[in-house]
């Protein structure tokens, strides 16, 4: 176990707590024999502290050549997590489809343990189906309007 694996459990084991306080405190109207809107937020605070006990309690030491491949780890969550923000910056301004197919082609080939021409046209055909159901799931059968950019 390394020190971020107890921060990262404390911290999930805090926000379980604020999660089902906050659950706990919600006011809505009940209706008899129905949870009402608190019960999925009650559900998933006891699975991050479920987490977060595990994280601190089952220790685990760590080899030098695992803890590489978890620093290439982080780096790639934090490349994914900055490319979401950009994501969701650039749906303004090129719109949903544009957007989605940039972001699923890069996250698919950038995740990719071999980054190749191969690897690039599978993640463009995935995108492109993807993005197509998503768009035809939105627009078509839920008549949501979704952002169609400045382009």
């Amino acid at each position: 176990m390394t020190r971020s694996d107890r921060w990262i459990g404390a911290c999930l084991i805090g926000l379980a707590a604020m999660i089902m306080y906050l659950a706990a405190t919600m006011d809505y109207h009940q209706f008899s024999n129905d949870p009402g809107p608190a019960l999925l937020p009650k559900i998933v605070s006891v699975g991050l502290f479920l987490c977060g006990l595990g994280l601190l309690l089952w220790p685990k030491r760590k080899t030098a050549a695992q803890e590489a491949r978890q620093k290439e780890a982080t780096m790639r969550m934090l490349v994914i997590a900055l490319s979401f923000i950009v994501y969701t910056i650039l749906m303004n301004v090129l719109g949903f489809v544009i957007s989605t197919f940039l972001f699923i082609t890069f996250a698919i080939w950038f995740l990719a343990k071999e980054r190749s021409k191969k690897t690039l046209l599978w993640g463009v055909a995935t995108s492109v189906v993807v993005t197509g159901c998503l768009y035809l799931t939105f627009v078509k059968l839920l008549s949501t309007v979704l952002p169609s950019g400045l382009l």
